[in-house]
């Protein structure tokens, strides 16, 4: 039995009753939820405090409809790993996570110092027991010298939830295969992280725009079911409710009724600069000081030109048009 579970990257962007968002779970046999809940040192999803972001969860978890098993997640660098662990830790225990996958993507290749680093940032949790999972993108021989070897090796790393996108391919089934047969030589349970988003990609310098067809999700997860890994996850929960692609989740999970689907709230036409002082609009998807078009203050609005490449946001601000990244638009 498949159980198959999405990501979530903004709490906002979900109905903001939580019983609506059981209801979508239900109908699709959604098992997992997996929030986003810390970035770098700090919470996420908790611009108001704990205590909504608590309420919501408690629903999702316990209710007479659908119990959801709800997870956490966190965006994290080899910068003080030290006090991100103790972040992964208290989030777990102030929210009961069951699990918590431990995303580290980029910031992580550099030659020296990452296995340490790692192993610091792991040290810290699960001081009372809980699930962890290792996720990052794609799989490990693409992507030297990520300290591969020191988040999977560690004690408290139960397996992985490692990113398999095919973005600007089409061939799910291939991918998953070397990934698992990559993260087989660690003997730990592999979940598949799969396609349910499109984004814009700059290819040769134009901009290619690219999503999974639903027989690529649909291959994805029976490929899953057949190799009899137990759990999927699809990113994002966000990305398809915005749009309302209940076709995608559809094709995730392999289920659905002919109840009508709650509706999700409408896609913003506006985002409010969140969690920083100043936020930088850059030219293209990289942390450049030469590709700074813009500097917003907090609190201050940009329009939502309604393009997403992974966590970035295209927007606009009077007549600048320009990237921003995502973790602090809400």
């Amino acid at each position: 039995m498949l159980e198959v579970g999405f990501f979530i990257w903004k709490l906002s962007s979900m109905p903001s009753d939580p019983m609506d968002l059981v209801a979508i779970c239900k109908k699709y046999k959604i098992k997992r939820v997996a929030i986003k809940v810390a970035e770098y040192l700090y919470n996420y999803n908790a611009l108001n405090g704990d205590k909504p972001l608590m309420d919501y969860i408690d629903v999702l978890r316990e209710n007479d409809v659908y119990n959801v098993i709800v997870e956490g997640w966190g965006y994290h660098y080899p910068d003080k790993p030290g006090p991100q662990g103790e972040k992964i830790e208290e989030r777990r225990q102030k929210l009961k996570l069951d699990t918590y996958h431990v995303n580290c993507e980029g910031e992580w290749k550099q030659p020296w110092g990452m296995p340490a680093a790692m192993k610091t940032l792991l040290d810290k949790p699960k001081v009372n027991g809980f699930e962890i999972l290792g996720c990052t993108y794609r799989y490990p021989s693409k992507h030297a010298p990520f300290p591969f070897d020191a988040m999977m090796n560690h004690q408290t790393t139960d397996g992985a939830s490692p990113q398999v996108y095919w973005a600007l391919s089409h061939d799910p089934v291939d991918q998953i295969e070397k990934c698992l047969g990559e993260y087989s030589k660690w003997g730990k349970p592999v979940y598949p992280l799969i396609s349910t988003f499109g984004a814009s990609f700059s290819v040769d310098g134009k901009p290619v725009y690219w999503e999974p067809s639903i027989k690529e999700i649909e291959d994805g997860r029976a490929y899953c079911e057949l190799l009899n890994v137990g759990r999927m996850y699809a990113w994002s929960l966000d990305w398809t409710l915005a749009r309302k692609r209940f076709d995608m989740i559809e094709a995730a999970t392999g289920y659905s009724d002919d109840t009508p689907p709650v509706q999700p709230p409408p896609e913003k036409d506006y985002f409010t600069i969140v969690n920083c002082k100043y936020l930088n609009g850059r030219s293209e998807i990289k942390i450049d000081p030469n590709n700074i078009l813009v500097t917003v203050k907090a609190g201050l609005e940009v329009k939502n030109l309604k393009t997403q490449n992974g966590q970035w946001q295209f927007v606009g601000l009077d007549k600048i048009k320009c990237w921003m990244h995502g973790d602090y638009l809400d």
